[in-house]
């Protein structure tokens, strides 16, 4: 007696591809660059509107466009986005970069 084939695989309905999370990824890598070349408030700025603009975008495109941006439901990406880079933007403007010695 054969035995019956095992179900078909379930796959993600996200397109397996990155897409516009290389758009975030790149702010990023632009903000490790300019922390990296001594300019921190630069680099918080740059890194907090990269996370602000991946929550505008995960709120606009499709789900198929949206590619490594999408973890959890639309509302939770764009509203976890924008809350980290608007938090990375606060603690930039807090920090002391001119210390009284």
């Amino acid at each position: 007696m054969r035995n019956p084939e095992p179900p078909p695989e379930r796959r993600p309905t996200v397109v397996g591809h990155l897409a516009f999370w290389w758009l975030v990824m790149g702010g990023v890598a632009a903000a490790v660059a300019f922390g990296g070349t001594a300019h921190p408030l630069r680099a918080t700025y740059v890194f907090g509107a990269s996370l602000v603009g991946g929550s505008v975008l995960r709120l606009v495109l499709p789900q198929e466009l949206s590619g490594g941006l999408v973890v959890r439901a639309r509302w939770v990406d764009a509203l976890t986005l924008a809350a980290l880079g608007v938090a990375v933007v606060v603690i930039g403007r807090l920090m002391n970069l001119h210390p009284q010695i």
